[in-house]
């Protein structure tokens, strides 16, 4: 039988037989805030089975499932992994409602150590409920991953791992691929001696710890990448991984953004990822608007024009070059050096950031930085 009706019959099987909730057990107590959004949804539910829900009101409405209680959610809940498993195979379908509806909140467990709502609306889930939406959720897993197989690998680790099932071996597997892998032959000729001296230049620095990866507390990306980075050697990162993680250069703590950063180097200069992920967090604050943008009489070139225009953006009130200045503090005369050594090769004619960094800062930088 295809995987996918295999997983659509076993939905059915564990959830048959639950009943709809009725109207008063719809949804938890709202807040003030939310009691407009509560009340609405619980009024379009009322009296309906989770059969009766078109594509269409899911796709509307999935949001304001927040709301639900513990009875709701078990009821509904084969309604979302049913109309997803629907979609499965449309590459223009997106699957974020249904895995952003079910998975625990990044934030929850990064900072407070777990999501008590999740749990909350969990509750009632019997142990064969538990088990498919795991068998849902492996799914996602492929050899070549998206940002959907990290999604629900990350949901299957902190949420639905609650029991032992026959997919936990497919996501240990996808684990140890994506935190223990080695590039396969020797790096091209022409960047070996630069990523020899990447690699021996941050060969000692410190994992910064679990706990000192996410560098904001504002929404839920920066406690994802911490996650998914969380205890992997930067030597043995998957540039998959790195690839999916591209925001870490800019949501990482310093120590976090230091210790990560050769392998986003590394991998572009491997050709697995693009250079510019790491040159963007390695340029950005150091562009000096006064002395480096042309004008129109000086370049035609619109595309150099728009890039300038882009860089020197700045946020009201903000000193990016302090931050900036401040971020990259704790990086020794050789880790400087090979810095500057792979903004030189990644370097354009018309890479304004890249010039202005290395001018502004980081060439001066070296005349201050300690040996080690």
């Amino acid at each position: 039988m295809d995987r996918i009706a295999e997983v659509r019959r076993k939905i059915v099987e564990a959830f048959d037989g639950v009943p709809v909730p009725e109207p008063e057990n719809i949804i938890i107590e709202p807040t003030a805030r939310d009691q407009s959004g509560a009340y609405a949804i619980r009024a379009e539910l009322s009296g309906k089975h989770w059969r009766d829900l078109s594509p269409e009101f899911l796709e509307a409405r999935w949001s304001a499932f927040c709301y639900l209680s513990a009875q709701a959610f078990q009821h509904y809940l084969p309604a979302m992994l049913l109309d997803s498993l629907d979609r499965f195979g449309d590459p223009e379908a997106s699957m974020y409602s249904t895995l952003s509806y079910i998975s625990p909140s990044a934030h929850a467990i990064y900072y407070a150590g777990g999501d008590r709502k999740f749990d909350r609306k969990t509750a009632l889930l019997t142990d064969d409920q538990f088990a498919v939406v795991a068998t849902f959720l492996s799914l996602f897993l492929k050899d070549e991953p998206d940002a959907r197989s990290f999604f629900a690998a990350q949901s299957f680790r902190w949420g639905w791992n609650r029991i032992d099932t026959p997919v936990r071996p497919l996501f240990d597997e996808f684990q140890d691929r994506m935190h223990h892998w080695i590039y396969p032959g020797e790096p091209a000729a022409d960047v070996a001696p630069l990523i020899a001296e990447i690699r021996n230049a941050f060969r000692d620095t410190p994992y910064p710890g679990d706990r000192n990866l996410s560098g904001s507390r504002m929404g839920d990306e920066a406690a994802e990448i911490a996650l998914n980075l969380q205890g992997v050697t930067w030597q043995e990162a998957n540039p998959t991984l790195l690839r999916d993680n591209s925001a870490a250069t800019t949501f990482l703590t310093p120590e976090g953004l230091k210790y990560f950063l050769p392998a986003f180097m590394v991998a572009g200069l491997m050709g697995y990822t693009s250079k510019h992920i790491a040159v963007h967090s390695l340029t950005h604050g150091f562009v000096n608007r006064q002395r480096l943008e042309p004008t129109a009489s000086q370049y035609s070139d619109d595309d150099a024009l728009k890039t300038m225009a882009l860089i020197n953006v700045v946020a009201e009130g903000m000193d990016w070059h302090a931050y900036a200045v401040e971020r990259m503090s704790g990086y020794n005369r050789r880790e400087r050096q090979a810095i500057i050594h792979y903004l030189e090769h990644c370097a354009q004619p018309r890479d304004y950031r890249i010039y202005a960094a290395l001018e502004n800062y980081w060439r001066p930088s070296l005349a201050t930085a300690p040996d080690a």
